[in-house]
């Protein structure tokens, strides 16, 4: 996609933010939406046009139906699902804005790798999905509702593995937990910046529709990743026990995103996230 597009962000938190400034450092033209007014400063100051959005079963708030927001070519869905029971219903009010102006559009989501659930080996796309939290299970119902939206719409999603960067750094996720029963469990994570470099490299290559895991290339055990990281920032490592059978084993598989976009990550191997 050579010529520049609009693009609108519903959501800009700890991947919606970053991704937005980066979009406009090349050249887009990008919406963003915040929970609260008072985030309309740190959109702006990075180029983004600020528009508030609720979609909580208390407060229901869209930009306005005329706004540029709703011009956009593509929208890209970053929001998590912080009540797992609403999130399905949340996400089809943003669809049904999408539906009713029939024409054609593109939407990006951010997907999670925990929609597959707990498993054994390699895991690609045409793995069976076996979501075993209420966080996963609304978010492949979200995957659904994109999937059978419209002709009119179509999609990329983007199963993102466990999230590292920013003010999300892995050091802290077992830091001073005892006996841990996970050690020989492979890691499943992704840096902020390949999110973000993914993200912008489909856009430019056009890559639709697409269904991809998005997740860093190594996989170190659990026990060999997560003390190095928590002594890095200086904070008591965990210390691990017997293996539980019932441990998560899946391995997730990138080959499928790196053969699509040509894509080579900016950080292949955890141990190496800075």
């Amino acid at each position: 996609m050579s010529e520049k597009s609009k693009i609108s962000i519903i959501g800009c938190g700890w991947l919606g933010l970053p991704l937005a400034a980066h979009l406009v450092k090349i050249g887009h033209f990008v919406c963003g939406t915040v929970t609260q007014k008072e985030g309309f400063y740190k959109l702006l100051d990075a180029g983004i046009k600020p528009f508030q959005l609720h979609l909580s079963e208390e407060r229901q708030l869209l930009p306005e139906l005329s706004s540029v927001f709703w011009e956009s070519d593509i929208f890209i869905l970053t929001l998590p699902p912080k009540n797992p029971e609403t999130y399905p219903n949340s996400i089809q009010l943003v669809l049904s804005v999408l539906k009713a102006q029939k024409r054609n559009l593109w939407l990006l989501y951010t997907s999670s790798t925990g929609v597959y659930g707990k498993g054994l080996g390699l895991i690609n796309e045409k793995s069976e999905c076996n979501p075993d939290r209420p966080s996963s299970v609304a978010v492949l119902k979200v995957e659904k509702l994109i999937q059978n939206a419209s002709e009119h719409i179509e999609y990329s999603i983007l199963r993102l593995a466990g999230l590292v960067g920013g003010e999300r750094q892995s050091g802290r996720f077992f830091a001073g937990k005892k006996n841990l029963d996970s050690g020989s469990s492979p890691v499943n994570l992704i840096h902020l910046e390949d999110c973000i470099a993914v993200i912008s490299t489909l856009i430019e290559k056009n890559i639709r529709p697409a269904l991809l895991n998005v997740c860093a290339a190594q996989h170190p055990v659990h026990r060999n990743f997560y003390p190095i990281q928590a002594i890095k920032l200086g904070l008591e490592p965990p210390t691990y026990g017997i293996d539980n059978p019932g441990t998560d084993y899946k391995i997730i598989d990138n080959g499928l995103l790196i053969n699509l976009l040509e894509y080579s990550f900016l950080f292949p191997d955890p141990l190496d996230f800075p």
